[in-house]
């Protein structure tokens, strides 16, 4: 089946989408480059092999990406028993959008902070703030209605300034 058949062009969909699910993918997996490539690139084959299964009525392109990455990665957390990672800081300075952000105190209490909430906290956080989604997209990729959705983040924001405070 060609690409034009398709609901979707997986090329536009990668230029698009590429560095949003990558950022994503990154900060989740604890600044892991490796890791969050392949995640990535598996979230981009995933979303070709099952290309019929899109249904644009029911969720935006980014909105289907950004599930099928959150699905890989609790697969590959789940394997791997994988909880948190300690913040390798050759990593961020390596990496081009983290090093934009200085690596600063506050920096690093909100990091290990982060570390400390439970896993879809984390997510929440940083589907809201990290990956600037809207309330109704990041509904759609955790399968909730939107009030609960928008309760979950002010809670889970919550939650991290009560730890990030803790730390001072």
């Amino acid at each position: 089946m060609d690409s034009k058949d398709t609901k979707f062009d997986i090329t536009e969909a990668f230029t698009e989408y590429n560095v949003l699910i990558y950022r994503y993918i990154y900060v989740r997996c604890g600044f892991h480059k490796e890791v969050a490539e392949d995640i990535t690139q598996e979230t981009f084959i995933k979303a070709w092999n099952n290309r019929d299964k899109y249904d644009s009525e029911k969720a935006s392109l980014k909105t289907w990406l950004f599930r099928i990455a959150r699905n890989l990665m609790i697969d590959y957390f789940r394997k791997n028993k994988y909880q948190t990672i300690e913040l390798d800081e050759s990593l961020i300075a390596g990496d081009e959008f983290i090093s934009k952000i200085e690596i600063s105190d506050d920096y690093k209490k909100v990091i290990n902070s982060m570390e400390r909430l439970k896993q879809k906290e984390r997510d929440l956080l940083v589907l809201r703030y990290v990956d600037e989604l809207e309330i109704e997209e990041i509904a759609q990729i955790i399968k909730k209605n939107i009030v609960a959705t928008k309760v979950a983040v002010h809670r889970a924001l919550n939650k991290l300034k009560v730890e990030v405070n803790e730390k001072k």
